[in-house]
């Protein structure tokens, strides 16, 4: 289940979450991947084979769990001692490498909308009001 997911149904719900470690990752917004995707589809000449899909920018978890604290503020974080005490899984024992969004830029021009935390945080509270049963099946 997504890190993002996760931490944002427990912030809701004015939980505490527990992370393994501040997961440093590329996060990027659902609605830019769209985006990418679209543009590589309506691209004339594609000169390559592969294109990351990312935000070409890596940022720590820590990070969205201050801005869930800004909006939720019965919402409590904290980084684990030891990974056992991790209420938040985190599927991967390393965080990946940092992907480029220089062929994509190149073949599309495409540059995420969502390229910092804090436009992220907008984007999925924003998906998130349109679609309140997504993380409250009861909403």
């Amino acid at each position: 289940m997504s890190l993002i997911y996760q931490l944002t149904s427990e912030a809701i719900k004015g939980g505490h979450a527990v992370l393994p470690r501040p997961c440093c990752q590329d996060w990027v917004c659902g609605t830019d991947i769209a985006e990418a995707v679209l543009r590589l589809m309506e691209a004339e000449t594609l000169h390559y084979h592969i294109y990351p899909l990312c935000s070409g920018r890596q940022w720590e978890l820590i990070q969205w769990c201050r801005l869930l604290k800004n909006k939720y503020p019965d919402f409590s974080y904290s980084l684990a001692l030891v990974p056992e005490e991790a209420t938040i899984q985190v599927n991967q024992m390393k965080d990946n490498a940092a992907m480029s969004l220089d062929r994509l830029y190149e073949d599309t021009g495409f540059v995420p909308a969502a390229d910092s935390p804090e436009k992220g945080f907008e984007c999925y509270m924003e998906w998130l009001s349109r679609h309140p049963g997504f993380l409250d099946p009861d909403a």
